[in-house]
C-alpha cells in the first residue's frame, strides 16, 4: 500500500499490485500475457493472475485502476495507444474478476521512455508488467491523478512516472 497527495494535500492510499518479474505482456500483444514462455490468453487470466488472493485484495477497494505501458521499442505514439489498449483490456479482466460494481479507471503511462544504465540488460519484458491498483482510501475532494502521481514517484519499486510517455487517468 503506497500514499500519495494531491496540490490541495489531500490523500489517497492505493494497493497496488505488480506483476511478478517473469509475467508481462507479450511484445506488441494488447490482450495476451507471457509468464516463463508460457503465454496466458484472455480466457486464462482469471485461473493464472487474477487468482483467489488478488481478487480478495480488489474487491476491498472503493475504486480500481487498471494500468497499461509499453516498452521503449517502436514509435511512441504506436506505443502509447498500445498502452491504452493494454489498460482497457486489464480493466476488462478485473470487472470479470471482481464482479463487484464500483468505479474503474485506466491509467495509461505510454512508452517507457528513460535511458537505464542500472536496469536489466536482457529485454525489455520489465518495461511491460501488469500492474492492478485498488484506491483503499481517499480524503474528500481529492484529485485521484494528482495523488496517484505522487504516490508513484514517492515509491521505489514501481515505474516512475517521468520514465514512461504518459500519465493519463480515465474513469470508465
Amino acid at each position: 500500500v503506497i500514499g500519495g497527495r494531491d496540490s490541495g494535500g489531500r490523500r489517497a492510499l492505493f494497493d497496488v499490485l505488480v506483476s511478478v518479474k517473469s509475467l508481462g505482456w507479450v511484445r506488441g500483444s494488447t490482450d495476451v500475457l507471457e509468464q516463463d514462455g508460457r503465454r496466458i490468453t484472455s480466457d486464462m487470466v482469471e485461473v493464472f493472475v487474477l487468482d483467489d488472493d488478488v481478487q480478495n485484495r480488489l474487491k476491498r477497494s472503493s475504486s480500481l485502476i487498471a494500468v497499461g505501458l509499453a516498452s521503449q521499442e517502436g514509435d511512441r505514439t504506436a506505443e502509447t495507444a498500445r498502452a491504452g489498449k493494454r489498460a482497457a483490456t486489464t480493466a476488462k479482466w478485473i470487472k470479470l474478476a471482481t464482479q463487484i460494481e464500483r468505479p474503474l479507471y485506466t491509467l495509461n503511462l505510454g512508452q517507457y521512455q528513460k535511458p537505464c544504465s542500472d536496469c536489466e540488460s536482457q529485454g525489455t519484458s520489465w518495461q511491460r508488467p501488469l500492474i492492478l491498483i485498488g484506491v483503499t482510501r481517499t480524503d474528500d475532494d481529492v484529485d485521484l491523478r494528482e495523488a496517484l502521481m505522487d504516490a508513484f514517484v514517492r515509491a521505489k519499486n514501481l515505474p516512475s512516472p517521468e520514465s514512461y510517455s504518459s500519465f493519463s487517468l480515465e474513469v470508465l
